[in-house]
């Protein structure tokens, strides 16, 4: 058995070497497409069961369709050309595959009930292929299922294609990881060009399909984070280089504040200053400068709540004033407490509104997106700065998407805490729709 295993050494990207003698719980592979990132992972998944005894491998991918054409079919792959098919057992319908041998058991499963985690338990190894479709939820719940006594090692490992610098996996694995997970995390980059096995064919077909939209290429050939252009974004005049900027506050101006009331999966509110300035030839542009974000979760995610933190963490920013938008629904009143968003809003912090632009019904999708593509794309006089904090906000410009009548398409997942389904997306975005046709209602037409 041992002699069949060294017969394949060869077999093995030299570029994953690393990958394969690491012991390290958190493993993050990225890079472009064609790296040998997945099928990498699959040899080392069986190279394991071979060697070792009493595996519980689980192979993910987060719709339950796509199961059978990618994890399983590459861990066949791998077993057959390693020549040890005899030493398998396959079965198709429950896409698991044993060894007999070691007692080891890989199975393949699509991920779509975030509950069917919770039915899991025993995993040695766990394989998340195309991580960047899951939530983070998903993958902490499976590493809480990965405890307990094991003779060897347990490791999750994680394949993707790193399609926005904006995902949770690049927040929890390279920009703010925190110690526990930094101490037993390996993370490997590789790209087409590591793939020693590649044929000139595949190089080719990558470069053309890829070298006409060069956000596609930096995320599919280079392999670096980035956004995948669908053509259905909602805000299709949207553009990092061109929006993005850091922003400063002007004690001399106003706040201007705009509200949506979704309380999960948080409260949200955008703090914005609007400048006019006057160009020589007499004309007056307008800037608005989009300063920070506030994304209140439970159990502080209330209008009070909100409110409260804007007037303990705003002080010196609203001490010049505000100017009230928001969404027109805050007008209705509560069961509750019988009193309307916009009533709590006044109560604690009427003494620094100076104007509200609050319309008594929200403008139609319509509307909304030809006016904001149009100043997104300078149609007007009207400059957007959005300072690169404004995360969730950027996230909302650059993923919600449009049915393709101009009406945004608004995710939907199941809140870990309410357990409510929830929008994931788009209330940053209805932020800004609020304030800028209010702000700018005499130009919309």
């Amino acid at each position: 058995m041992q002699q069949q295993v060294q017969e394949v050494q060869a077999k093995f990207n030299p570029a994953f070497e690393p990958f394969f003698k690491n012991k390290q719980f958190y493993k993050v592979l990225w890079g472009s497409a064609g790296s040998s990132k997945s099928y990498s992972t699959a040899q080392k998944i069986v190279k394991r069961c071979l060697e070792e005894e009493g595996h519980r491998v689980w192979c993910f991918r987060k719709v339950s369709t796509y199961v059978e054409e990618s994890v399983y079919a590459t861990i066949k792959e791998v077993i057959f050309a390693f020549g040890i098919t005899s030493l398998c057992r396959f079965n198709k319908t429950q896409k698991t595959i044993t060894f007999p041998h070691t007692d080891c058991v890989i199975k393949c499963a699509g991920l779509d009930d975030e509950e069917k985690i919770k039915s899991i338990a025993k995993i040695t190894i766990a394989w998340i292929e195309e991580t960047t479709e899951f939530n983070e939820q998903d993958v902490n719940q499976l590493a809480l299922r990965m405890r307990g006594q094991f003779p060897y090692y347990r490791e999750l490992i994680m394949t993707f294609n790193p399609v926005s610098e904006l995902h949770w996996i690049k927040n929890k694995f390279f920009d703010n990881v925190n110690e526990h997970v930094k101490k037993n995390l390996f993370v490997h980059h590789s790209t087409f060009k590591d793939n020693m096995f590649l044929g000139n064919d595949y190089v080719q077909r990558l470069e053309n399909d890829y070298s006409h939209d060069p956000n596609n290429y930096r995320v599919y050939v280079l392999g670096q984070w980035g956004k995948v252009v669908t053509g259905m974004e909602f805000y299709k005049n949207f553009h990092m280089d061109t929006h993005i900027k850091p922003v400063e506050w002007n004690e001399q101006l106003p706040i201007h504040i705009s509200f949506d009331f979704n309380v999960v999966p948080y409260m949200s509110a955008m703090l914005i200053q609007v400048e006019g300035v006057k160009t020589e030839d007499g004309k007056k542009v307008w800037y608005n400068r989009y300063l920070d974000e506030i994304c209140l979760k439970h159990p502080k995610n209330s209008t009070e709540d909100i409110c409260y933190h804007i007037e303990e963490n705003y002080a010196d920013w609203i001490a010049n004033g505000i100017v009230l938008y928001g969404d027109a629904s805050g007008r209705n009143r509560k069961t509750s407490t019988k009193k309307t968003d916009y009533m709590i809003i006044e109560e604690i912090l009427g003494r620094y509104i100076i104007d509200s632009r609050v319309p008594r019904s929200n403008p139609g999708m319509e509307t909304r997106h030809t006016f904001v593509n149009r100043v997104l794309h300078g149609s007007f006089p009207i400059h957007i700065e959005i300072d690169p904090k404004c995360k969730h906000f950027i996230q909302d410009l650059t993923h919600v998407l449009e049915d393709g009548q101009r009406n945004k398409v608004k995710k939907r997942e199941r809140d870990p805490i309410s357990k409510q389904m929830v929008e994931t997306l788009g209330h940053f975005s209805d932020v800004f729709d609020y304030q800028l046709l209010a702000c700018y209602k005499d130009m919309v037409v």
